[in-house]
């Protein structure tokens, strides 16, 4: 088979996680050595973007050597045929959210004596008339199939659980939910601490997990900080840490330890809730208390938007959202709020949204701020998606712990959706 060749010819994630995407130029095109000039152009041409969906991934002109080479090649790597059209922006894009949308399954062979050998692999589905694109067979390394649980993860595992390590150096946490699909969120885990309280490490080593209610861990992510040559570990006095879990929506507990090279150790646990996204109806991430905005790199700023907004969900036109960890806020300067909403497209220019903010003291009282038509300040970030970045005023209100709230709302579709979070207003 091909697929075997190839899988000893390429390094195994090529073939699992990269297949093979053959284009196939216009028959014009390929003599004439560039796009023909009766080509439609812009969006009026067709593809894999267009109304009639995949079926532009079988025309290709199957009688033809190339066609059939082409063929061979996307099917026994899992991949797709297309043709090429003048508008591959829609093609990108479509490809593009076909390889967002995935589940990552794992398993591990009860034999262990298998590395070398071709392994079939099937998954089914209960969902009905489910289509399913997978890799049917794949190749076990001897490393892969008897990992090796390093020192460090070891003890960072053990650290998870142990109650005299929550004693340790101070560590504080802040998650923060996005959504890359109704049951699929991505939980953005931010750690910081205080640099004198690990003053003669130069490494950090982090672990943390999430866990369902009934103690099942749901995921889990694994990192380490080289203190010092970091960015991020000199940003403005403070150590700062961010990974990410990909969970579906429900009730979990996180979990992060942290272990320094000389021998100084803390975790930290803290409940977390996913609500689920609506399927239709306007839905919300969480809300995002700004410290600081900085500018993003030039390099990074000419990627196309959806890559970047998959690869740095708190990037905003142009700039970089840094979120505040413990929320605390100088009532002299406005509080700036960074969210996105979802299952929302502008249909013509005067169909905007509406922000009402309101805060609620310890007693109960609301106070409600001024509500703000969001004009200049959302930025489309996805499919049905935009991003929310503006600021308030709160030097009115006295000092003290409130719980903000802001309502979203679409006078349009009279639809709205709420997100809320704690400050410390100083």
């Amino acid at each position: 088979m091909l697929a075997q060749l190839l899988q000893r010819l390429l390094p195994e994630s090529t073939l699992l996680s990269s297949p093979l995407v053959a284009w196939m130029m216009p028959q014009q095109a390929q003599q004439g050595g560039g796009p023909p000039s009766n080509l439609p152009q812009g969006p009026t041409g067709s593809g894999i973007g267009d109304s009639s969906g995949r079926d532009d991934f079988d025309r290709i002109d199957k009688g033809t050597a190339s066609g059939q080479i082409m063929q061979a090649l996307a099917k026994d790597t899992y991949g797709d045929v297309v043709r090429e059209s003048s508008d591959l922006t829609k093609g990108l894009d479509a490809i593009n959210l076909e390889i967002s949308n995935y589940y990552v399954l794992g398993y591990r062979p009860a034999n262990l004596k298998v590395e070398d050998k071709l392994l079939k692999v099937e998954v089914k589905t209960t969902v009905k008339d489910g289509k399913l694109l997978f890799a049917h067979g794949t190749y076990v390394s001897k490393s892969a199939a008897t990992p090796e649980v390093s020192a460090a993860e070891k003890n960072l595992s053990n650290l998870m659980n142990d109650k005299k390590a929550s004693g340790g150096f101070p560590l504080e946490l802040r998650p923060v939910v996005f959504y890359d699909s109704p049951q699929l969120a991505r939980v953005v885990v931010f750690a910081r601490i205080k640099p004198e309280s690990v003053s003669d490490s130069n490494r950090l080593d982090f672990m943390g997990a999430a866990f369902e209610e009934g103690g099942t861990q749901a995921g889990r992510f694994l990192g380490s900080l080289n203190l010092g040559t970091s960015p991020a570990s000199a940003s403005h006095g403070e150590i700062l840490y961010q990974n990410q879990l990909l969970l579906k929506p429900g009730k979990y507990q996180i979990k992060v330890a942290v272990a320094s090279n000389a021998g100084k150790s803390a975790n930290r646990a803290l409940p977390l809730e996913v609500p689920p996204l609506p399927e239709t109806k306007l839905g919300v991430s969480s809300l995002v208390v700004s410290r600081r905005v900085s500018p993003l790199p030039e390099l990074i700023k000419d990627l196309q938007l959806q890559l970047l907004n998959e690869s740095n969900p708190f990037a905003y036109k142009g700039y970089e959202i840094s979120p505040s960890i413990d929320n605390q806020v100088d009532r002299q300067t406005p509080l700036a709020v960074f969210y996105k909403i979802y299952n929302w497209k502008k249909t013509d220019p005067t169909h905007v949204l509406v922000a009402k903010p309101r805060l609620m003291d310890e007693k109960g009282q609301q106070h409600e701020l001024t509500p703000v038509r969001l004009t200049r300040v959302v930025q489309p970030s996805g499919a049905r998606q935009v991003t929310i970045g503006y600021n308030f005023s709160v030097k009115d209100l006295p000092p003290g712990p409130y719980i903000l709230a802001v309502e979203t709302q679409d006078p349009a579709t009279n639809q709205s959706a709420i997100c809320q979070t704690e400050v410390l207003l100083k």
